[in-house]
């Protein structure tokens, strides 16, 4: 017997257990089928059946840590009786607070000898499972906080447990919240996507709309990265997804290796800027705001716009300057018949629907699954029409036993897309003919599990050290430090961000970086007069940007890894392609209306910030692009590359102190590019 594979068969069926909880229970659709119930046939709900969040965060606590053991062994050989075996006791801290909690909340303030020995094991655990999937540096920098914490505490460990294990702050602090609530179920939404063919037909589109253009293989990874993007948020995740064709075609084109995992690596990183589904630390945002998810999906329309646009204008003109080609014609996809798969687009529209409307995002996500699930009864080969038509009669007959309870659309939608599940699951084993769809079902709740696991484990530890920085006042001692090292000047102040900012994001995920500078460093920020939202998406931006910045830059050396090429250089190419996101982030610090929310009427003064803000963003691209590549619209000399690298340090400085300078670099991009003087030439 292959014990590998017993294992794995294991893991995919825990995984799937924990994330079927997580949907049934943790979002509270079992509670509302039986309080429908209740009212329909006239029984009282029982009060075990009402479980605290705090609880099934336990239960998310508990999966996660036995998930980040056997799927990250410690050998590379699989997992091994003693990670299983590490697993399960790092899990039992999590199920005690499941089972104990009830009892936790009568005796507040009182800590018992059994909290601290299971407190002590889930943080004992929780370091190690973060050491295996993130990476040394975020669990060394946790203890370290850790430590900070057991002094502030007299060094009572008693005290420390009870700060960071046995409430909601610490480890079940905001991060780890938006880990169990949120962000599991977009990884589902998007697990369920890619295995419906809503990745492919991305791909396949971005093909056929551009693969036969100049570099068209260069043309298709930022076209594919971007639609992707709106429904998975993961940069890795794209460059595996969409690299694996665009990478190799790439090179066939002719690009340099190096180049071509450059660019397949910034066009996925733009993948967490994409509205409406963004990276991780996006769903963190709003909690920390008070705001809604919309509208952090609102304002971050422009600058993702932006910054596919340059990343465009740049493979262009590195096409160009290759001399790539495209795709034969032939070997694309046919573009009519993807157009009459429109319909792949309908889980994003419910999705938007239903986030405008004003419910939570992870509503949102299971209405959407609800459309997924539709489309797929109808278009999955191998399965009668019948059965969809059975899927959708029992589906409206739902909706309208909803509807005369007084539910509105929305609503329904929500209950309805969660029982949906389960209907499809229920069809597929009694059928024959659609277990197939079963099994899709089973597959995407267990891989979104295991994927969200070593987010959900960074938020987990970033919630500690955020707790920490929060109960000994650090964050307010760091801010203010920054305030005055900067001596009042907002552009230091912003450098000295960008630097923490790139620094932490080397070595950690994104959504750790976000819960740390947005604790220690944000307030800084809004202390000198930035918007909060601007100054949650400057450090957002550059928590997502750093894994581009070498020297560990994680994905670009993920593209390197496709290509096949020298990492040290495709982190290079990927850094100098994406810094165009730099100068987007610090224009909508000195023009928040880019980012819509800060407009407060669409005046006159409103819009030509905007404009501007656009407009240097773009004229950045195409200076920047030219000075990095020494191509822009044709070759350019030592004279016209310093030229630009003037122009676009003018073009900084407009952005904070006089906005004419903009003209100036507007100038020298009109005079000096090879178009014009070589029109200058011929006419001379």
């Amino acid at each position: 017997m292959d014990h590998s594979n017993v294992s794995d068969r294991v893991t995919n069926l825990i995984s799937a257990a924990y994330a079927l909880y997580m949907i049934v229970f943790a979002l509270g659709f079992f509670l509302v089928v039986v309080m429908l119930l209740s009212n329909f046939f006239g029984f009282s709900v029982p009060s075990y059946l009402i479980l605290t969040p705090m609880q099934h965060m336990g239960m998310f606590l508990s999966g996660i840590i036995l998930i980040s053991f056997v799927t990250h062994p410690l050998r590379k050989n699989g997992a091994k009786w003693y990670d299983w075996l590490m697993g399960i006791v790092g899990a039992s801290g999590g199920l005690y607070i499941f089972f104990v909690y009830p009892e936790l909340m009568l005796r507040m303030g009182i800590t018992t000898t059994i909290d601290v020995v299971f407190g002590l094991i889930t943080i004992i655990f929780l370091l190690e499972a973060g050491r295996r999937t993130t990476g040394a540096a975020l669990a060394v920098l946790t203890m370290v906080f850790i430590l900070i914490g057991l002094y502030d505490a007299g060094f009572d460990i008693s005290s420390l447990v009870t700060r960071i294990y046995l409430y909601n702050v610490g480890i079940f602090s905001t991060p780890f919240q938006v880990a169990t609530f949120m962000i599991f179920i977009f990884m589902f939404f998007g697990a369920l996507l890619s295995e419906i063919g809503v990745g492919k037909f991305f791909t396949d589109l971005a093909f056929a709309l551009t693969g036969a253009r100049k570099g068209g293989p260069a043309k298709v990874a930022v076209v594919a990265s971007s639609l992707l993007g709106t429904m998975s948020g993961s940069a890795t995740g794209n460059v595996v997804t969409t690299g694996t064709f665009t990478i190799p075609l790439m090179k066939r084109a002719g690009y340099k290796p190096e180049t071509a995992g450059a660019i397949e690596a910034s066009a996925s990183t733009g993948g967490q800027l994409m509205p409406p589904v963004l990276g991780s630390a996006a769903f963190i945002m709003p909690l920390f705001l008070g705001i809604r998810y919309w509208d952090v999906v609102v304002a971050s329309v422009i600058p993702a716009l932006l910054y596919y646009f340059a990343l465009y204008i740049f493979v262009d003109q590195e096409a160009s300057k290759q001399k790539a080609f495209g795709v034969p014609r032939e070997q694309l996809p046919p573009l009519r018949p993807l157009l009459l798969k429109l319909y792949y687009l309908l889980p994003l529209v419910v999705l938007v629907s239903v986030l405008s409307s004003g419910y939570s995002v992870e509503h949102a996500a299971v209405a959407s699954i609800m459309a997924a699930l539709f489309i797929e009864w109808f278009t999955r080969a191998g399965i009668r029409k019948l059965f969809g038509v059975i899927f959708t009669v029992i589906i409206f007959g739902l909706g309208f036993t909803l509807a005369s309870s007084g539910l509105d659309i929305f609503s329904i939608l929500v209950v309805v897309g969660a029982i949906s599940l389960f209907i499809t699951m229920g069809i597929g084993l009694v059928l024959k003919g659609a277990r197939e769809m079963t099994s899709i079902i089973v597959r995407s709740l267990a891989s979104s599990f295991k994927s969200v696991t070593p987010v959900a484990i960074a938020c987990a530890l970033a919630g500690v050290i955020a707790g920490v920085l929060a109960y000994t006042g650090l964050a307010l001692t760091l801010s203010q430090f920054l305030v005055e090292i900067s001596g009042g000047n907002i552009v230091i102040l912003l450098i000295l961000v960008v630097g923490i900012t790139i620094l932490l994001g080397m070595g950690m995920p994104t959504p750790a970086v976000y819960v740390l500078c947005a604790t220690s460093v944000a307030p800084a920020l809004v202390e000198m007069g930035i918007p909060p939202i601007a100054a949650h998406f400057f450090i957002f931006y550059f928590g997502i940007l750093a894994p581009l910045t070498p020297p560990v830059a994680i994905t670009a050396y993920a593209g390197a890894a496709v290509a096949k090429a020298d990492f040290w250089k495709t982190g290079i190419e990927a850094f100098r392609m994406a810094l165009i996101g730099w100068f987007i982030a610090f224009s909508f610090i000195s023009r928040p209306e880019m980012l819509i929310l800060p407009i407060e009427s669409l005046d006159l003064s409103a819009i030509s910030n905007v404009v501007f803000g656009v407009f240097a963003s773009v004229l950045a691209a195409l200076l920047s692009g030219g000075v990095i590549s020494g191509y822009l619209f044709g070759h350019l000399n030592a004279m016209q590359r310093v030229s630009f690298a003037i122009a676009l340090i003018l073009l900084l400085i407009s952005l904070f102190y006089t906005e004419y300078l903009i003209l100036v670099s507007a100038l020298i991009l009109a005079l000096l590019n090879p178009v014009t003087l070589k029109s200058f030439r011929g006419n001379k």
